[in-house]
């Protein structure tokens, strides 16, 4: 008998401690003793106990040498009994995560090249299915249009928060803003912003393309405020506004720029040196009557030889390598220059291939009597004079 005073619980736990003496944790014992393999295992209370608190855990320094029945495979016996399926499981999650990873890559390459996306199909491993979908081979999985829009979607706005960041760290900013029609006569205002990073090295980033609601600087005033709040931009912190010069953009009193001024008087306006210099040639070009004829033969060369195919071969086959005749383009004065300058360097060639189609008798009549027009012109003084004048830096 125990002390008068020892409980029954007291007694089970003496038992319990006599017990753990004489079957010592399998884990725990070294070789010598042999409690290592499983079939000297006590058949005990303990011993199931143990096994059912740790599970399989108890296993995995097990020796099997002495056991009544040996396993070859060692997994077998101290994994999951779903190891199998648990393997098939984590292979399918490796391989759609590869999946994915690829079709992010290729959503990011053609992003940043600025490639289209879509084809004539959405069909898989068919033509004409697009760049997206023509980047890869196999089954058809997160390749839909929905799917790579979404994708799209979820990237622009990590990158519009890296770039929040950025601005919330450098405080003061300045606003661009611009209005640009896409390639299906869309047109769309654009927002960027301008800031100096920690570093003092100063940064432009482009936010946004949003439909234009309309040209008026009202119209536009109520889309960029409404994007700053919603991103949760203090327009107290503008310091700088960059438009075009175009009345709806700069003008002073209800142009788009007086209207944001009137939301913080330190916004203030700087109009794009690029389209003021681009106003200030075209005005001066234009001042000038011979100067506009001029520009104007220019771009209807261009025009007679770029319409035709045929016309086209026969001014490449006069013409040098490297030389041919130029687009002039309407919002970048330097192509005016490119035009004048490819004139300056192949006058001759031009003027042998436009003899070439007038003497030619299969030639329609509407085009030689073209050509001769336009050999009349380049021809005389007044053209002479123009192409020297603008090409005054090759002398």
């Amino acid at each position: 008998m125990g002390l008068p005073n020892q409980s029954v619980v007291d007694i089970n736990e003496e038992s319990e401690k006599s017990e753990l003496n004489v079957i010592p944790n399998p884990l725990t014992q070294n070789n010598t003793n042999n409690f290592k393999d499983p079939a000297d295992w006590t058949n005990s209370n303990i011993c199931r106990n143990y096994i059912a608190k740790f599970g399989y855990d108890q296993n995995i320094d097990a020796d099997f040498t002495s056991s009544k029945r040996t396993y070859s495979d060692y997994d077998r016996y101290c994994s999951r009994i779903d190891t199998q399926l648990a393997t098939q499981v984590t292979d399918e999650i490796n391989y759609w995560k590869a999946v994915l990873h690829r079709v992010v890559e290729v959503i990011k390459f053609l992003g940043a090249k600025g490639l289209s996306f879509r084809g004539d199909n959405e069909q898989f491993n068919k033509i004409n299915n697009g760049n997206f979908l023509g980047t890869g081979k196999g089954t058809p999985s997160y390749l839909s249009s929905t799917i790579y829009e979404e994708l799209l979607l979820l990237m622009k706005n990590d990158i519009i928060k890296i770039i929040l960041k950025e601005l919330k760290a450098a405080k003061y900013y300045s606003l661009i803003v611009d209005s640009t029609p896409d390639i299906a006569n869309v047109d769309q205002l654009v927002i960027a912003l301008r800031y100096v990073l920690p570093s003092g090295v100063p940064a432009e980033r482009f936010l946004i393309f949003i439909p234009n609601s309309g040209h008026k600087s009202k119209e536009m005033s109520n889309v960029v405020m409404d994007f700053l709040n919603s991103h949760n931009i203090p327009i107290e912190n503008c310091r700088g506004q960059s438009y075009d010069n175009a009345r709806n953009m700069s003008g002073q009193y209800s142009g788009l720029q007086s209207r944001i001024k009137s939301f913080n008087s330190f916004a203030e306006y700087v109009p794009c040196s690029a389209h003021s210099l681009n106003l200030v040639g075209t005005c001066a070009a234009e001042s000038c009557n011979s100067a506009t004829s001029f520009f104007m033969l220019l771009q209807e060369l261009y025009n007679f030889f770029s319409s035709s195919t045929a016309r086209w071969d026969i001014l490449k086959t006069y013409l040098k390598k490297n030389l041919s005749v130029k687009n002039l383009s309407v919002t970048r004065w330097s192509a005016r220059f490119d035009s004048c300058h490819a004139l300056f360097n192949s006058y001759a060639f031009i003027i042998e291939a436009l003899h070439s189609i007038v003497d030619n008798q299969k030639e329609k009549a509407v085009y030689k009597v073209e050509a001769n027009g336009l050999l009349a012109r380049l021809k005389t003084l007044e053209t002479g004079l123009m192409i020297c004048i603008w090409n005054i830096k090759q002398f």
